[in-house]
């Protein structure tokens, strides 16, 4: 049975309960109702019948009002006789006798007859002195079951056809939803590696719509992630083809023919050199993947972020010395975070990294540790070429480089970025070329 069809037969399953509830309560609301009525209205007459009760020149009762005789009757409970027309006395006869005998006081009082249409309402008479007699007023009910039955053959009639209205209209509306979710796997099973591109059409706003979304949404970021791994492996090809190309040339070049010791030298350092290239692009992808991985607990220790950051200001001190480059540090101390201490090592040095080689001797640079609105706020500023509006949007992206003319990686930000996401933070960045740049990463207190 497909989902469409049972959530049909469920929902008129749940329908025919609602709507048997509802026949069931109103049918005895009213049936109480009228019965109700016919009650009151038996006492409110009987108590009017009173007042025109007479005694003939027989010394029998009779009943000299407007309504018909046949429904007003006197009882004499010491005789046990009843004064009163001929067309209902046996039955009053047989049901006040009944309760005479079994009840001493008779007070006011309702009785059902072996007659289920015929109702008594019975009171004393006082009028007639030293009597002592019942006023017994009777009432048709048989309209109130005509009415009643009427009502039920109503129900029968209609509850049926509602429940087929509503199912009919319950599968239409559940083959247009569905209509959308054929959509949706259709266009799912179609997207593939060849084909990235397709998108979920979202033609209405509910949650089907939602969901359309979300998937696209999920399209897109898979088709964003497929993209940028192409273009990293791609970059990364480049970026370790070049020092293996100088390697071999320069090998092919020592080898060709003799040359001596300073030559050799030369293209021995020259190869160093490459593979020290070549080594700082492994590492720092070997640094990617870990972040890509997520959290690794059983790497991770709580961390003093100010001790972290003297240690790697410590490192580029001498650097900063050599370029005549102005150190301030105002590091709040007693800030921690649990993480893997080399991350956040890696993270230090490649911001004090970028200010040292960025900015000119003479030049500043800021290091800042502080606690702000709920973060942890590492900050470096330097006084250095700064970056242009059209590269800023870019700095982050993995072997981005622009058209600075000194050597790196183009890693170096990317590894910020990733391992402040990392710890849910963020990083930002403020620059103005020709003045100086300013990274600030924000790790939030909740993950110390």
């Amino acid at each position: 049975m497909s989902v469409k069809a049972k959530l049909t037969v469920i929902y008129s399953l749940v329908l025919l309960i609602v709507l048997w509830f509802f026949g069931f309560t109103s049918y005895f609301l009213l049936s109480y109702d009228l019965f109700s009525n016919l009650d009151s209205s038996l006492a409110g007459e009987a108590e009017k019948a009173k007042g025109l009760i007479i005694q003939g020149s027989d010394n029998n009762l009779y009943y000299a009002g407007s309504v018909s005789a046949d429904l007003v009757y006197v009882y004499d409970i010491e005789t046990g006789t009843v004064f009163g027309s001929e067309v209902y006395e046996s039955t009053v006869l047989a049901s006040v006798s009944d309760i005479c005998a079994t009840s001493g006081d008779i007070p006011c009082m309702l009785l059902e007859t072996s007659d289920p249409e015929i109702r008594l309402y019975v009171t004393r008479y006082e009028h007639v002195s030293e009597a002592n007699l019942l006023l017994v007023y009777v009432g048709d009910a048989s309209y109130i079951y005509r009415t009643l039955d009427e009502y039920k053959h109503v129900l029968y009639m209609t509850i049926p056809f509602a429940l087929i209205i509503a199912a009919v209209f319950g599968y239409f509306v559940a083959h247009r939803s569905f209509r959308q979710v054929k959509v949706i796997a259709q266009t799912t099973d179609s997207i593939n590696p060849a084909n990235l591109k397709d998108r979920i059409p979202v033609k209405q706003n509910d949650e089907l719509g939602q969901l359309s979304s979300t998937l696209n949404s999920l399209f897109d970021r898979v088709y964003g992630f497929i993209q940028s791994q192409h273009r990293f492996t791609s970059d990364a090809s480049h970026d370790l083809k070049a020092p293996l190309t100088v390697i071999r040339a320069e090998s092919e070049l020592a080898l060709r023919k003799e040359r001596n010791s300073e030559e050799y030298r030369q293209a021995f350092k020259n190869i160093v050199k490459q593979v020290e290239r070549m080594t700082l692009i492994i590492d720092d992808l070997m640094t990617l993947a870990s972040l890509d991985a997520g959290p690794r607990p059983s790497h991770s220790s709580k961390i003093d972020l100010g001790a972290a950051l003297e240690s790697s200001a410590d490192k580029w001190q001498t650097a900063m010395q050599i370029k005549k480059i102005k150190s301030v540090r105002q590091i709040q101390h007693g800030l921690s975070i649990y993480g893997e201490a080399e991350q956040f090592n890696r993270l230090f040095d490649n911001l004090l990294s970028n200010a040292v080689k960025y900015t000119p001797s003479g030049g500043e640079v800021g290091i800042f540790l502080k606690e702000e609105d709920g973060f942890i706020v590492v900050s470096v500023q330097d006084s250095g070429i700064g970056i242009s509006k059209e590269h800023l949007p870019h700095i982050f992206d993995r072997f981005y480089r622009g058209d600075w003319d000194i050597e790196g990686t183009g890693l170096g930000l990317s590894i910020v970025k990733g391992t402040s996401e990392l710890y849910k933070g963020r990083v930002e960045v403020i620059s103005e070329q020709g003045k100086g740049s300013e990274f600030k990463v924000f790790l939030p207190q909740s993950a110390s």
